[in-house]
């Protein structure tokens, strides 16, 4: 298995625990990862930042997304109306409803362009709470554990 290719990703500052539970996820998923990604088109005034939206890819890459990625913005183009899925990514210590808010509005912000995506919560351990929730949801659960 290839190495995780991180040298155009910045982890958050303050986040240790997340930026290392992200960064575990797609070492074992691969694919691109764009990290704090906001999406385009988020009807909200102040636009969300999602963990992550991993496409898939034939490498094992996280990068900090920014602002008119070329890049970001080639692979939504490439996704859109096609059927291949992205993932979207919220990182969740502990798992909250907020998360949980945070990961299917991205998914829908997504979906509504045309793009098929798959939500997804990393976490230290498996869920104790909101397990049905998150089954009738179809909201995957990763943890390294």
């Amino acid at each position: 298995m290839a190495k995780l290719e991180i040298k155009d990703w910045r982890p958050r500052r303050n986040t240790d625990p997340s930026n290392e539970l992200l960064k575990s996820y797609c070492g074992t998923k691969g694919g691109l990862t764009f990290a704090e990604a906001k999406l385009p088109y988020d009807p909200y005034p102040n636009p969300r930042e999602i963990d992550g939206v991993r496409f898939p890819a034939g490498v094992r890459k996280l990068k900090t997304w920014f602002r008119d990625d070329p890049e970001f913005q080639r692979r939504l183009s490439l996704v859109r109306g096609n059927h291949r899925t992205v993932e979207v990514i919220e990182v969740a210590i502990p798992l909250t409803r907020g998360a949980i808010g945070q990961v299917v509005v991205g998914a829908w912000i997504l979906e509504e362009q045309g793009v098929s995506a798959r939500m997804v919560l990393v976490c230290q351990g498996p869920p104790t709470s909101f397990r049905e929730l998150l089954k009738k949801h179809r909201i995957e659960v990763w943890s390294p554990s």
